[in-house]
């Protein structure tokens, strides 16, 4: 979806990783704690994959930037484990 201003979201209710990451992102900064999007315009490395977006957020000066996702967060993401996350699943990079 074209959803990417975070009163959009709210408004629809949804909105693509991109749009529910900057959402996360501005609530984040909004409270103080440091906060960035990130993500890549290639999933994959390939173009025609599309691109995804996720969240990093600075914890502190011994765990630095962590990441997490904004959509689609799955039970049990933490900032402390790197591969929990759904996209750190072989079956997403073909095996």
């Amino acid at each position: 979806p074209f959803v990417y201003d975070p009163p959009s979201t709210i408004l629809f209710g949804y909105a693509s990783c991109t749009g529910v990451s900057i959402a996360y992102v501005d609530a984040l900064r909004t409270l103080g704690v440091p906060a960035r999007l990130a993500g890549t315009p290639a999933w994959h490395g390939k173009p025609e994959a599309g691109n995804h977006n996720w969240v990093e957020v600075w914890l502190n000066a011994t765990a630095g930037w962590r990441f997490i996702e904004a959509a689609p967060a799955g039970a049990g993401e933490t900032f402390s484990d790197p591969c929990d996350k759904w996209f750190c699943n072989k079956a997403h990079f073909g095996g």
